[in-house]
């Protein structure tokens, strides 16, 4: 199954290689349409051996990637941002994949899992997105921001899941914060004017509430993230992961304006937690981000039986596009839930859920720490304590004693300090 590749671009000399990288051998073609670049995209570009045209950008992504679509030859489009990659082992299912869901003449397009890479190169947020689509004359993109496939008779678009074996890796948010500053004028402009066009587009309301909040106004956020909930539309499962980082959002947003005003806003932020809770019942987002919320504030208590849903969520529904809020701070909800356990005298729970951490990473000093807290409150024999930990480090106690001579523990300090003899 032939597969031509395509990309908007401008100034994309930092990613341009790794974009076209991951196609070789796999696409057909390589199109790079530039709207105006002024470093080496176009070099780098042609060099690697695609074809790159021009086009002038007008403030309008769908347009310019209508005429990215327009330069395809091929029954298949993988219409990735310079930005995004597939890794080898998920380009390589490529072909395969296109070739079986071909025989779907329903199917327009596929959707796969769309993961965030952080500064650390790790997944600090993930959802699900369409690049790889059919190459028909009635598929294409609308609005002029945050555009969205669709058949231009307004057939519904039906996609293939192929969440669970394909991934594309977005290394934009790295830099998310200073790159959407620099593009938040334009940002606002388009998505203004499209809800000019669409006042009801519920969509853009979300996308307009996350502009506001990224220019820390956090009212006008707070005004549209409770207007979108009236116009979602009746087939709203579709829409999941706008709607729950809508949701999301709106919590952070309460909890800015807590700050700020100095207003307490826990039932509004509560009222959130509810109503996403009802639209979306297996998503353990809602739950994570309140039970942040509390634990920042130090109501322990409080805190313990929303992280402890958010986890029972993401083990028992999955994080297939939902929990994506959860899936990226997963250690961070295991370390704070065990300490604010140890905060709350639940010292089983606070061993439980630090050695959870552990096990994926013995080098972690706080959850270590609070380890050593529950279990020296629990009266543990040093002997024990040691026992416990052997599957972390072996014989190696070095980190065991650092952090025991942090917080004081001198009788597990004396037990080391005769062990290592």
């Amino acid at each position: 199954m032939k597969i031509s590749q395509a990309m908007i671009v401008k100034n994309e000399e930092k990613n341009i290689e790794k974009a076209l990288s991951w196609g070789k051998g796999i696409v057909a073609e390589q199109i790079v349409v530039d709207t105006g670049s002024t470093d080496r995209t176009v070099e780098i570009a042609k060099k690697m051996g695609a074809k790159v045209v021009f086009f002038p950008w007008q403030d309008d992504f769908a347009l310019a990637k209508n005429f990215a679509i327009s330069q395809c030859q091929y029954p298949w489009i993988a219409l990735l941002d310079a930005d995004e990659y597939f890794e080898e082992q998920d380009a390589q299912k490529l072909p395969e994949i296109l070739k079986k869901v071909d025989k779907e003449s329903r199917v327009g397009g596929i959707l796969t899992a769309w993961l965030h890479l952080n500064k650390k190169g790790t997944v600090g947020e993930g959802g699900s997105i369409i690049r790889l689509f059919r190459n028909r004359k009635d598929i294409r993109y609308r609005r002029a921001i945050h555009e969205q496939l669709e058949y231009e008779n307004g057939d519904p678009f039906f996609v293939f899941d192929c969440t669970d074996n394909l991934s594309i890796f977005h290394t934009g948010y790295i830099d998310l914060k200073n790159a959407e500053k620099m593009r938040s004028d334009r940002n606002l402009r388009l998505i203004e004017k499209e809800l000019s066009k669409n006042p009801e587009d519920f969509e853009m309301m979300v996308y307009l509430g996350n502009e506001y909040l990224l220019r820390n106004q956090f009212r006008e956020a707070k005004q549209q993230y409770e207007k979108f909930l009236s116009y979602i539309p009746e087939n709203y499962s579709l829409y999941h992961s706008l709607i729950a980082s809508g949701m999301v959002n709106h919590l952070h947003v309460l909890e800015k304006l807590e700050t700020e005003e100095r207003k307490d806003y826990f039932t509004e932020a509560l009222q959130v937690v509810r109503e996403a809770t009802k639209l979306l019942p297996e998503d353990g987002d809602f739950a994570f981000t309140l039970g942040k919320y509390l634990y920042g504030k130090e109501k322990y208590q409080e805190a313990i039986p929303y992280l402890q849903e958010a986890l029972q969520k993401i083990e028992r529904y999955g994080a297939a596009n939902q929990s994506q809020s959860l899936l990226g701070g997963l250690v961070y909800c295991y370390k704070i839930l065990a300490f604010a356990c140890l905060k709350e005298k639940d010292l089983k729970g606070a061993v439980r859920y630090s050695m959870v951490v552990l096990q994926g990473n013995p080098n972690e000093w706080e959850s270590l720490r609070t380890l050593l807290y529950a279990l020296w409150e629990g009266e543990t024999k040093p002997e024990e304590i040691v026992g416990l930990l052997s599957r972390f480090y072996g014989r190696d106690y070095s980190l065991l004693q650092a952090v025991a001579q942090e917080i004081g523990y001198e009788s597990l300090l004396q037990y080391l300090a005769q062990y290592n003899e």
